[in-house]
Parts: C-alpha cells; structure tokens; sequence
C-alpha cells in the first residue's frame, strides 16, 4: 500500500520547511503556503464553502487568512472531521503533527503518511511532536511510519 501513496501538491525534493495536509481518505497535500491558505484556495477538497470560511473570520473580525482565533476554530472542525494537519520545521528541527484523537483509522493513516515522508528524503528519527484534543506526546518519525505501535495506548 505505502507504494501507491501519492503526494498532491508542487513537485519539489523534501526540505527543511514543509507542510502538509492529510485527508480523512489518506490522501497527501503538500502545501505551497500556509496550511489556512490552502482551505480558502480549495474550501470543496475540506468539505467546505468559502461564504462558510469567511463568515468565521468575520464573526471574529479577523482579517482573511490570518492565523488566530478564525484559523483556530476552523481548524480544530477540520480535525475533527477526520483531516490531519503536519507542519516541519527547521529550528527545532522536527514536526508538528496535529489530529483530533489516535483511533486505528487515524494511526493507520499517519502509518502511510509517516512511511511517505520516509520515503520522500526524511529521517526516520525526526522528532514528531503528536498534538491531539487530549494532549501532546513525542514520537520519531519512524514511530509514525510504523503506526504507533507499543508508543502511546489509546
């Protein structure tokens, strides 16, 4: 399965910076820019509407795209929904994987994201910073790859 894994997004070589979007379906979105950028680009592939997106940023009179209390709301619902947010960052160097809680369809998907990024140039040993609703928990990457078994018991 981890063969026909498709990253959908710019083609580019991994590097220190990225980021990511996971569907519900396990389907991979490299970021161009900001993670709030891509809904408001491409609101249908979330399952939402523009009018919907705005009408958030508006009731917090927040300017579009702005990463505060709207982009917050917004996306802890897309969490919810089953989506995956991944961001790596360069200092510290490691990831920061947000998902609203570890069932076995969500480790499963992280298993096939986690294998991709592999795959894709990066270390298996990068720190992964998890950060689900219920807290945080620090894994390697290859933890992730291998769908967090013997790692954290939920």
């Amino acid at each position: 399965m981890e063969n026909s894994v498709k990253i959908f997004g710019p083609d580019r070589p991994c590097s220190d910076i990225e980021g990511y979007w996971v569907s519900p379906a396990g389907e991979i979105h490299l970021l161009e820019t900001k993670h709030i950028d891509m809904v408001f680009d491409m609101p249908e592939l979330f399952g939402l509407d523009i009018e919907y997106i705005k009408s958030v940023f508006n009731r917090y009179d927040e300017e579009y795209r702005t990463e505060a209390n709207a982009r917050r709301e917004i996306l802890i619902m897309l969490f919810e929904k089953g989506w995956i947010r991944a961001r790596r960052y360069r200092r510290p160097a490691g990831w920061t994987v947000n998902v609203y809680s570890l069932n076995s369809e969500t480790r499963t998907i992280l298993a096939l994201f986690g294998s991709a990024m592999i795959k894709r140039g990066h270390s298996p040993y990068d720190d992964v910073k998890l950060d689900t609703h219920q807290g945080q928990e620090r894994v390697a990457l290859k933890e992730i790859s291998e769908g967090l078994q013997d790692v954290i018991n939920n």
